[in-house]
């Protein structure tokens, strides 16, 4: 009895897995410019909605890496993050959105590390917290602003051990 309650089991979570990643996949579309030193890596949702589109260029061994703009979408269109990629890594200043398209955080980055001064904000718009990094690290303190608009108390960040 217990031997067919636990094959019944493993069949259902099996199954349970599958149809999870099946509901989640994507369709990925690697198209070639005129010249072929230049891609766009385009990542659809199942549904044929747009997913992720990135540019792409060959380096020295034929590697394709991301270089330039990179923008990615949620399921119901709106546009999820946009930002630039130089050789591989984020650079420059990187956009977030929350679903219903209002901004979500806008944070600076250079070679692949968060550096500069980062803005997140709440679903209304309104501002939520500065921060300065640099080299991907906390630099001085992040200020923060309650939903309601009143400061939040200063924080020191905490050094790396």
């Amino acid at each position: 009895m217990k031997k067919l309650i636990m094959k019944t089991l493993v069949r259902s979570i099996t199954i349970l897995v599958c149809l999870i990643l099946f509901l989640n996949c994507s369709v990925t579309n690697f198209k070639i410019s005129e010249n072929p030193k230049f891609g766009l890596i385009q990542t659809n949702y199942w549904n044929g909605q747009l997913k992720n589109k990135t540019y792409t260029k060959t380096d020295t061994l034929g590697n394709w890496i991301y270089n330039g703009v990179s923008k990615s979408y949620y399921k119901n269109g709106q546009l999820k993050s946009k930002g630039n990629f130089k050789d591989n890594k984020q650079d420059g200043l990187w956009k977030w959105y929350y679903d219903d398209g209002q901004l979500k955080s806008k944070i600076y980055y250079k070679d692949g590390k968060e550096d500069g001064l980062s803005d997140f904000y709440y679903k209304n718009g309104q501002l939520k917290q500065k921060a300065n990094n640099r080299d991907d690290k906390p630099d001085g303190i992040p200020a923060g602003i309650w939903e309601g608009g009143s400061s939040r108390r200063q924080i020191k960040p905490i050094k790396n051990r």
